[in-house]
């Protein structure tokens, strides 16, 4: 007797429906896409882009008026007169300030050297002279010395104190109100052997000097 053997049953998992379509889909989907194409993304005003204005101050604007300061009468004045052959202001510090200038009417004639300031303390000019092509101190000639001048400690330079001036040069205001200015004039006589002024400013306790550029 041979037993039978029975015929082997295929066993076939059921697919439910839908998912052939939807593997279809997705397979469809991975032909249809290469590496490099667009996949459109949305489009964007490049405008959107740029920051907006901020409150940054506008290039174009224009600066703050400059202060007047009351030696700037002066500074006009000698820059029109046409024996002025050299001028310059220094500051003092404290906003104030000290006007140089160098005058002389025509060649050979004397030289005078005019010193404004507006500091409210009494100034002092402690200054000497230079032979020409020197930079060495010298006392200078008594025949140029101011009013009231007199030989410094040094022994090779004079202390001269700044005067109120009450000239018409002087009549300066700011704001509706005059201001003080101080004056002191060094006379150079012609034929004098001088190559040039040498000095410093002290006020008048010597607790405070001026000097420009190391003295």
């Amino acid at each position: 007797t041979e037993a039978k053997k029975e015929p082997e049953q295929k066993t076939e998992a059921k697919k439910e429906p839908g998912q052939k379509t939807e593997a279809k889909n997705k397979d469809k989907d991975k032909e249809s896409v290469h590496i490099g194409d667009s996949t459109n993304p949305p489009m964007r005003n490049p405008l959107d882009m740029i920051k907006p204005q901020s409150s940054a101050p506008v290039l174009s604007d224009k600066k703050a008026p400059r202060k007047a300061k009351p030696l700037d009468f002066l500074v006009e004045h000698f820059a029109l007169k046409t024996d002025t052959k050299w001028r310059r202001v220094y500051s003092l510090g404290n906003k104030s300030e000290m006007l140089a200038v160098v005058r002389q009417g025509e060649v050979g004639a004397a030289v005078k050297v005019d010193f404004f300031s507006d500091l409210a303390s009494p100034l002092v000019l402690h200054w000497g002279v230079t032979a020409p092509g020197s930079k060495e101190w010298v006392l200078p000639p008594q025949d140029t010395w101011p009013t009231s001048s007199a030989v410094a400690a040094s022994g090779i330079a004079c202390d001269t104190p700044f005067l109120d001036c009450d000239d018409d040069e002087c009549d300066v205001s700011l704001a509706g109100s005059k201001v003080p200015i101080q004056r002191l004039t060094v006379t150079i006589p012609p034929g004098k052997a001088v190559g040039g002024l040498i000095l410093v400013m002290h006020s008048s306790d010597s607790t405070m000097w001026y000097k420009d550029a190391g003295g």
